[in-house]
């Protein structure tokens, strides 16, 4: 028993140490939360619903023309046996890409690997509109085209079929409350990694002239 004592002990100390070192602060999701419900007004495309999360992917309409400004959208939330769970992830957990199925666009989104710590509730729907992130090789041949699509506020792209995918990335962490009386705070929170969880929902649409 005592082996075991001291190897918890160290286990939760080297969790403080961290904490203190590098503290980070479970916040709310940097999507906005909605009721588990959908605007009537919007098509629902794909879904794909994995290890407890449902990630549904929307757009106003599958065909738009190229000067009209595409709207795209994701809902995602936490549909498991918890009341809430916690995820790290990086800048945010959810990304989208774009890739010209008939043509040579193609666009990622980015993301940074600085940690951040979230809480998804469960049932409640976060909604992440599109939004540009990513970049292009200075050496691209379409670097012109690329410079101008990523100054546009809107999502306008050129005659052709895209699938646009939304990405959902993150770890889903065990969450150690520790008493950091070295902090303001009262109470902080060491987080052991736990799963991977990296989920995909796609669809596909249409650019006229």
């Amino acid at each position: 028993m005592k082996v075991k004592f001291g190897i918890l002990f160290f286990v939760i100390l080297i969790t403080l140490s961290v904490y203190i070192a590098n503290p980070m602060k479970i916040q709310p999701p940097q999507t906005n939360a909605l009721q588990d419900s959908s605007p009537a007004t919007n098509q629902e495309i794909t879904n794909n619903i994995k290890n407890d999360f449902d990630l549904k992917l929307y757009s106003d309409k599958e065909t738009y023309k190229s000067n009209e400004p595409i709207k795209v959208f994701a809902n995602f939330k936490y549909i498991g046996n918890q009341e809430e769970v916690v995820i790290s992830h990086g800048s945010d957990y959810i990304t989208f890409s774009i890739k010209q199925l008939d043509g040579w666009f193609e666009w990622f989104g980015g993301d940074t690997l600085m940690p951040h710590i979230s809480q998804l509730k469960k049932g409640i729907n976060y909604r992440k509109e599109y939004v540009k992130s990513g970049g292009y090789s200075t050496d691209d041949p379409n670097r012109a085209f690329y410079e101008k699509f990523n100054k546009e506020k809107d999502l306008l792209l050129p005659k052709g079929t895209y699938k646009i995918t939304a990405n959902v990335s993150f770890n889903l962490a065990d969450q150690l409350k520790v008493d950091n009386k070295d902090s303001n705070d009262v109470l902080g929170y060491g987080i052991k990694s736990g799963t991977d969880t990296f989920i995909q929902s796609e669809l596909t649409i249409n650019v006229l002239d």
